[in-house]
């Protein structure tokens, strides 16, 4: 995880949300939001879905969100029952089909995990995959939680 020094304002791109809606990041102002960019053809992504999930089992705090976005150009019809297969049942995921936010965000690729504080405020990325259920994961969001 490489903090953003300073933090960085969110960019005003916006994204389909898993219901079809129209949202942008600016939506989750008040919240720490943990993004997370993934495709169903991304072996690094895959591996890490599981762990995300478990983080946002594992953090039970109102103020804290996961947002996966998945970049899958057939949209939810393509991602949603890949989720369903491989188990990740509790979150759902956005879409970004033409990849704005992603390249708004200056991602070099996915996997990316961008963490924005809850004045919507880029304060951190990591780049590949990640175990996000680990000890020091789980220490980086309480860490930005307790800032706010």
């Amino acid at each position: 995880f490489v903090a953003s020094d300073p933090p960085i304002p969110a960019p005003d791109t916006p994204f389909i949300g898993a219901q079809g809606e129209t949202i942008k990041l600016a939506d989750f102002a008040g919240q720490l939001v943990l993004v997370n960019f993934w495709a169903t053809w991304c072996a690094p992504c895959i591996r890490e879905l599981p762990s995300i999930e478990a983080l946002g089992k594992s953090i039970d705090d109102e103020r804290f969100t996961i947002q996966l976005v998945s970049i899958d150009r057939g949209g939810a019809k393509t991602h949603g029952p890949f989720l369903e297969k491989i188990g990740v049942t509790t979150i759902a995921s956005a879409s970004d089909p033409r990849a704005a936010l992603l390249r708004a965000l200056k991602g070099p690729g996915i996997p990316i995990t961008v963490l924005i504080n809850p004045d919507g405020m880029v304060v951190g990325r990591l780049i590949g995959d990640a175990e996000w259920n680990s000890p020091e994961a789980q220490s980086l969001i309480r860490y930005y939680l307790d800032q706010g």
